[in-house]
């Protein structure tokens, strides 16, 4: 093979480390998050780009750049895509997407600067009261959740404590029993809209809480993918679909500090995006961000930057078009951008193809212009 490792992605890895030429908009992202985080003021931005251009690859990189520095934590899910309610929302794109070993570590954080005797009455009943006031805003069943959490993970340290699991239930909007209830001493289950907005919101204010010395993330970042859909439930259901963006704006509300949410939208044209948005999500957006389609001297160098990358250990390392020539990469641009937009997607699905074709072929000899021609003639 001409690399050790394929090189060429139509769907995102998970972890996406690799980022190959756009250095503007890497610089202008890096800067624009960082300054996010920063300013600790809550924030909205958008990111909208054709199909392909790589917004979810994006969203994936920053979220392994940030996580390598463990003071900020990512919350990436794509928007689901068949939700009525916003609690479908909290379930499938947003608690769903959490760590929640992470959150986990954080809740035995505050649980043991709060309580810094350890088991004492007292100071717990102290604990409690300085959790519903300070994170769950007085909501006394999601501060007793938190601080059995933390509890449970600081004297045990097992995440598979029959505690820590009833209360990653409770907390997920699984429906408990009276007898699992009393267990964990609340009241009630997640049942409204408005339980699972009060519950995003003091899950933020948890992950993000630095009182009292607790440990607490500097900023999350909640990425929201394929927005788009959206439009699907407008035309589904105008109320529904207002009502779900009335409660992402709650949710933002009730945290002025340390979040950022991002949507991310698949669009030809600014104006589309903006309409699936109601007016008090747009009003709070501080920023957008274009990922246009690449210029064929980007793709080049987008080309270039990902087949040297020293992950797919390219069996000629120091031959920097290897195993194309230069004017089969650049034939390979030409012919993509005759029938297609450049973007990462349909270069990635072209060099796939070419690349897999010389494999059966050709190989090891280096793919030319002349076969690069043939491949395209085939297809058409």
């Amino acid at each position: 093979m001409y690399f050790k490792n394929w090189p060429f992605r139509v769907v995102p890895e998970r972890t996406s480390e690799l980022w190959a030429d756009r250095k503007k908009l890497l610089e202008n992202m890096l800067s624009l998050l960082k300054g996010c985080s920063e300013k600790k003021r809550s924030s909205i931005c958008c990111i909208w780009g054709y199909v392909g251009a790589g917004k979810s690859h994006s969203l994936l990189h920053f979220k392994w750049l940030f996580e390598k520095e463990r003071r900020i934590t990512v919350i990436y899910s794509p928007l689901p895509k068949q939700m009525k309610r916003y609690a479908h929302l909290y379930q499938h794109g947003f608690f769903n997407a959490i760590n929640f070993l992470s959150f986990s570590d954080v809740t035995a954080d505050i649980w043991k600067k709060l309580n810094p005797k350890g088991i004492d009455a007292r100071g717990e009943m102290k604990a409690l009261e300085i959790v519903n006031n300070e994170i769950s805003n007085n909501w006394l069943d999601m501060a007793q959740v938190i601080m059995i959490l933390g509890r449970t993970i600081a004297l045990t340290g097992s995440y598979r404590d029959p505690l820590c699991l009833l209360s990653q239930a409770w907390l997920s909007g699984e429906r408990l029993s009276k007898r699992e209830l009393r267990v964990l001493g609340v009241t009630s289950n997640l049942v409204d809209d408005s339980d699972f907005v009060r519950a995003t919101s003091c899950i933020l204010r948890t992950l993000t809480y630095r009182g009292n010395q607790c440990n607490g993330y500097d900023t999350v970042f909640w990425m929201l993918d394929d927005c788009h859909f959206f439009a699907a439930i407008k035309q589904a259901s105008q109320k529904n679909f207002a009502t779900i963006q009335q409660c992402l704006r709650d949710v933002f509300d009730a945290c002025p500090d340390n979040l950022c949410l991002i949507l991310s939208f698949a669009s030809r044209d600014v104006t589309k995006f903006r309409e699936l948005l109601i007016e008090d999500l747009l009003n709070r957006t501080t920023a957008q961000v274009e990922i246009a389609p690449l210029t064929l001297e980007d793709s080049f160098d987008f080309v270039l930057d990902l087949i040297n990358n020293e992950k797919f250990g390219k069996e000629k390392a120091e031959d920097q078009y290897y195993p194309y020539t230069d004017d089969a990469i650049k034939s390979i641009i030409k012919y993509i951008s005759q029938e297609a937009d450049l973007t990462p997607r349909e270069i990635m699905k072209h060099l796939d193809e070419v690349t897999t074709r010389a494999e059966k072929e050709i190989y090891p000899k280096r793919i030319t212009q002349d076969f690069v021609k043939t491949v395209f003639e085939r297809v058409s």
